[in-house]
């Protein structure tokens, strides 16, 4: 062995090497750099764990940000409310002998996946205010006998009201019958069960869905239609009516603006036609008052009469705004009237002969509209069948949401739907909905100038 090397017995150096001070200095410098890379590799094992630890927080949040964010009170309380629909629903859908029994989850309760329940309150939030545009508890809710109700609408201008104003009418006038508030098992599965009757492959949602065209959506589609029959803008039709009616808001809104002095609606649904006849009721004094108010020199563009858009102070007491009201006069000069039915809307000419209300009868100059996104083919083609049968040749269709079927637009020797074109108009579930126009056309009868 060679002179100065170090003699290990076992794990330990013999002692006698460590009296030279070179080699004890280089073995304790050895143990040294040992615990110095073992100590590196531990720090940057510890610093790796928490560089991954802090990109994993600052993905989890930018993720789930939204979810961490408490909501509003509000969101709260609609969140609760959609859970609970939801519920009862599964209950009916999955079970025959579901009952009743309200189910509600706390926001405390909330799972975590509720992505889709947030997004749905966003919208409803943002449409119109923070109005509940979900179902609320309708026990108290009486179903009417006759499967009718009419009444006259508060007094408007000769040119109508103002979309604008009409709108502040119609959330007072329907500020208790909201047709989001019908949105139970029942009242879907009627929609459903018609829908099913005529067969055929379904839309891409259900027929129970329900939902509106604003009030300033419809003065768009009205004034299109004006245009498209060559009808100069102020022009009043003979009568509008709305198949899938709801509550009849919608119905309601085109007489409010003077588009029509009889509005009709048909509307399948037991509970959101009990809503409208509820609303119709209860119009009184307030109402009246109320439509004074707003719409007192309005025209129908919100430009006519006194043009400065003002309205009676709050506090003024319904006998002044009578006054202020009848020294209007003659421009309050137009009460229009809202019927409502009950029923099939491929039966509505056999509902309207039966009842011989208001309406005068479909004419050239009458507007049909429907809300018909979930309407599936089958439905569309029996209920435009309905509109041959009790319109005559020259009454304006318009359909919210998708396209009539190409057998009912096609050019024949029968009566057919002639296509207008369509216009986007403002809805509670989009901005620029799309709305086809149609003219109920026979080759051998129309006019020329129509072909």
């Amino acid at each position: 062995m060679a002179e100065g090397t170090p003699v290990r017995v076992g794990s330990r150096v013999d002692s006698s090497v460590l009296s030279n001070p070179v080699v004890a200095l280089a073995l304790v410098s050895s143990r040294r750099l040992e615990k110095c890379i073992v100590t590196t590799l531990v720090v940057a094992l510890i610093c790796g764990h928490i560089m991954l630890l802090s990109w994993w927080t600052a993905h989890e949040t930018q993720v789930y940000g939204a979810v961490v964010e408490p909501p509003s009170a509000t969101q709260s309380r609609l969140l609760a409310d959609i859970r609970n629909l939801r519920l009862k629903q599964l209950l009916a859908e999955n079970s025959e002998t579901a009952t009743a029994t309200t189910m509600r989850l706390s926001p405390e309760e909330d799972d975590g996946d509720d992505a889709e329940a947030r997004a749905a309150v966003d919208d409803i939030l943002a449409s119109r205010g923070e109005e509940k545009r979900i179902r609320r508890p309708l026990a108290d809710l009486a179903i009417p006998n006759s499967s009718h109700c009419a009444g006259k609408l508060p007094l408007v201008p000769r040119g109508g009201c103002s979309h604008a104003n009409a709108e502040k009418v119609l959330s007072t006038m329907f500020q208790h019958a909201s047709g989001f508030w019908a949105g139970g098992a029942d009242e879907t599965a009627t929609a459903r069960q018609v829908a099913e009757t005529v067969g055929g492959p379904a839309a891409h949602c259900s027929e129970g869905t329900y939902g509106e065209i604003t009030t300033v959506g419809l003065h768009t589609v009205l004034l299109r239609v004006q245009e498209a029959a060559g009808l100069g803008a102020g022009h009043t039709f003979d009568g509008f009516l709305d198949l899938g009616a709801g509550t009849g808001r919608t119905a309601a809104a085109a007489a409010l603006m003077g588009f029509a002095t009889e509005a009709l609606g048909v509307e399948i649904g037991p509970q959101r036609f009990a809503l409208g006849c509820s609303a119709l009721a209860a119009r009184g004094a307030a109402a009246e008052a109320e439509l004074a108010r707003f719409c007192a020199g309005t025209g129908q563009d919100g430009g006519s009469g006194s043009g400065d858009g003002s309205v009676a102070p709050a506090s003024a007491s319904a006998a002044a705004i009578a006054t202020t009201a009848a020294a209007a006069a003659p421009a309050l000069a137009r009460r229009p009237s809202l019927e409502l039915y009950h029923g099939d809307a491929r039966e509505w000419p056999r509902l309207l002969a039966a009842r011989r209300g208001r309406w005068p009868g479909c004419t050239a100059q009458s507007v049909i509209f429907m809300g018909a996104e979930c309407f599936r083919d089958a439905l569309l083609i029996a209920i435009s069948a309905a509109i041959s049968e009790g319109c005559p040749v020259g009454t304006h269709v318009a359909v919210l949401g998708r396209r009539l079927p190409a057998q009912l637009t096609e050019r024949a020797d029968r009566t057919w739907l002639r296509g207008l074109g369509s216009v986007l108009a403002k809805t509670t579930w989009s901005a620029a909905a799309e709305v086809h126009l149609y003219r109920l056309s026979n080759t051998s009868i129309e006019a020329p100038e129509q072909k």
